[in-house]
């Protein structure tokens, strides 16, 4: 394999740890810099795409040029090869890199993406794609073992069209949405734009009245910026001090600084301009949907009420509860040896109950923890606390 590389040392999960910061006379493996690779990209972007058609694709491309991207490659038995890259795009689904050789597909990798605490990300992936695209330049696809928060490495503002999910379909959204807005009109034009989902929506018309009836049961909350009793910012801080985990999006008319400052600084999780435009509204929702694990509302076993270990469900239902609290008690304190415990607990006992969302979101929060991931574990072991808090019986007919 030609290029930048060189052999490194093996470390947790196969990969090494540590720098990645690869010193060589070229700043990657296709000796570009960054003026030479946004002009190669435009011009590979003018002779049309090869890669995945966008009919296929889940997540939105991000034109992001990087000269400098550290990759480890793992071989078959286990040698594994550091190599610096181009970036040419990015999604929260995977990477496409320049690189001077061909790429063997379903290579396992590790992508060290420049994070914007100035650390590296460690993101986990598989080479999916290879093309010869000119020259010594190869255009790869690396898909990542699981989507990443944009944000943790673009500086994407909170009023930007910053969401990953490219295309969204509306029957597929389910779940609880709160809408606190003091204008009838837009209540209406809200359950409009939401009319083809299986969203609940429930609308109130007051800060003070939303106060009272977020529980547990609400899944995301839209606020308008103005309202009548109260700012839309101070809303929301004042449900997270009262221990609102649920995702929050702004609506608002204006975009000036002070405005940007309050949202960001409040707890919201997106702000969006009036009037709001329904597509992005819906990739918001997905977005955090799919972030929260919400898309289908619920976690049923799928045992069948005749199956041997269906007796032992309300058990472990009454149990869910408490672990459900030792979990969110640990995600929030970084207690990673009750993370441990608990979700091991969890990957042996909840398939065998049918509980299969339950297990397999277990086992996503065991691979950030082994990632050393602080903020990806906080956020699996959160969505494992919203499965716990929801399980149910059986699935309903």
């Amino acid at each position: 394999m030609a290029g930048n590389n060189h052999q490194a040392s093996r470390g947790k999960g196969g990969f090494r740890r540590g720098s990645m910061a690869e010193e060589s006379g070229r700043p990657n493996s296709v000796g570009l810099g960054r003026r030479d690779l946004e002009a190669l990209c435009e011009e590979l972007g003018s002779e049309g795409d090869p890669g995945v058609a966008d009919a296929q694709r889940r997540h939105k491309r991000r034109d992001v040029r990087i000269p400098r991207v550290p990759i480890q490659l793992r071989h078959p038995g286990g040698q594994v090869t550091t190599l610096i890259v181009a970036c040419r795009d990015l999604s929260a689904g995977g990477v496409g890199i320049l690189h001077n050789a061909y790429l063997h597909l379903d290579t396992e990798c590790m992508v060290y993406l420049p994070g914007r605490a100035g650390k590296h990300k460690r993101v986990a992936g598989v080479v999916r794609r290879c093309r010869h695209r000119r020259g010594i330049v190869h255009e790869v696809g690396i898909e990542f073992e699981d989507p990443i928060d944009l944000r943790e490495v673009l500086d994407l503002d909170l009023g930007s069209d910053w969401y990953s999910v490219e295309r969204v379909e509306p029957s597929e959204l389910s779940g609880s949405v709160m809408y606190v807005e003091g204008s009838e009109v837009d209540r209406r034009l809200l359950r409009q734009h939401l009319d083809g989902t299986e969203l609940g929506v429930t609308c109130v018309e007051s800060g003070d009245e939303a106060l009272a009836r977020v529980g547990p049961d609400v899944d995301l909350l839209i606020a308008s910026y103005h309202l009548p009793d109260m700012e839309g910012p101070d809303l929301i801080s004042k449900l997270r001090e009262q221990g609102m985990h649920a995702p929050a999006i702004l609506l608002t008319i204006e975009d000036s600084e002070l405005v940007r400052f309050k949202c960001s600084s409040c707890g919201a999780n997106a702000v969006i301009t009036k009037p709001v435009d329904p597509n992005l509204l819906l990739r918001a929702i997905t977005e955090f949907f799919a972030t929260e694990d919400l898309v289908h509302h619920g976690t049923a076993s799928e045992l069948s009420p005749d199956h041997p270990n269906a007796q032992l469900i309300p058990d472990f239902l009454a149990e869910l509860g408490n672990l459900a609290k030792q979990l969110e008690e640990g995600a929030e304190s970084g207690n990673l040896e009750a993370l441990g415990t608990i979700s091991a607990q969890l990957m042996g006992a909840a398939p065998a109950l049918g509980f299969t969302r339950i297990g397999d979101q277990a086992s996503q929060l065991r691979r950030a923890m082994a990632r050393e991931d602080a903020g990806a574990t906080k956020s699996e072991a959160l969505k494992l606390v919203g499965l716990c808090r929801t399980a149910e019986t059986r699935r309903a007919a």
